[in-house]
């Protein structure tokens, strides 16, 4: 995803769509970096998300992934597209 604006603001929108989303919790943050958990509605499944903000590439980078050991039918890439267009 693009750089919205200045780190601190982008990392308040990142904030804000994690709560539009709902489901997670957000387990640490600094500056620059949010982690947080997704729980799974369904089977209770974690899936953690980690959010980079790279103000010298102006890119926010992420990274999905499933505490298990096998794919969960698509739901960190739907996530993933969630996540951006609710950021946009």
């Amino acid at each position: 995803m693009s750089l919205k604006g200045r780190v601190v603001g982008t990392k308040t929108r990142i904030i804000d769509c994690l709560s539009g989303i709902g489901g997670n919790n957000i387990a640490a943050q600094t500056d620059d970096y949010v982690d947080a958990a997704f729980t799974s509605r369904l089977l209770r499944f974690k899936h953690d998300v980690e959010l980079y903000i790279d103000a010298d590439a102006e890119q926010v980078h992420s990274c999905f992934g499933l505490r298990v050991d096998y794919s969960y039918v698509g739901v960190n890439r739907k996530r993933d597209q969630a996540s951006s267009k609710f950021y946009q």
